[in-house]
C-alpha cells in the first residue's frame, strides 16, 4: 500500500477506511484474538467498521500514528464474568476514556439508549446507533442494575 494511502487527512482526522482494522495476528489492548472467541473477533470486527473506530458516545475517533491510525474498543454492556457473551448485541464502541468510565458505572444506558452521566447525575445525548447493530435491552438494564 502506498504512503498515501496510510497518512492520516488533517482536514477530516480521520484514517483511510481501508485501515480502520487491525491485521490478523496483531493486537490492540485487551481485545487479542487469544482472548476472543472467533465470533467474538468476528463481532469486534463488525462494530469498528460499522462505526469506523467512532466512540458511540462522545464521537470521539482516537487517530494514532501507527500503522492502524484509528483505535476503539469494544466494551461489553453485560461483563464477560456475568456471562456477557462475545456478541454485537453485548458490545459498544466506545474511546479508551468512555470505556473506563462505562465498565466503572459513571455512564449508564437508559432503555431508549440515552446516556446518563451518573457522576454528574444528568441526562446526556443519546448514544449513537448505526441500523444494523441491535443491542439487547437485557444487557443494557444488567449494566445499568449492576
Amino acid at each position: 500500500m502506498d504512503d498515501a494511502m496510510r497518512r492520516v487527512s488533517m482536514s477530516e482526522g480521520q484514517a483511510s477506511p481501508a485501515l480502520s482494522h487491525t491485521a490478523e495476528g496483531q493486537s490492540y489492548g485487551e481485545y487479542t484474538d487469544e482472548n476472543r472467541s472467533p465470533s467474538g473477533i468476528n463481532a469486534v470486527r463488525k462494530l469498528t467498521q460499522w462505526y469506523q473506530d467512532s466512540c458511540q458516545m462522545c464521537a470521539t475517533t482516537l487517530v494514532l500514528p501507527s500503522l492502524r491510525h484509528r483505535y476503539s474498543e469494544a466494551a461489553h454492556i453485560r461483563p464477560r464474568e456475568d456471562g456477557g457473551p462475545d456478541l454485537t448485541e453485548n458490545l459498544l464502541c466506545l474511546c479508551p476514556n468512555r470505556h473506563v468510565r462505562f465498565d466503572g458505572g459513571a455512564y449508564v444506558l437508559t432503555d431508549d439508549l440515552t446516556i446518563i452521566d451518573t457522576v454528574k447525575d444528568r441526562l446526556e445525548a443519546k448514544l449513537q446507533h448505526h441500523q444494523w447493530h441491535y443491542i439487547n435491552s437485557d444487557h443494557v438494564r444488567h449494566h445499568r442494575l449492576h
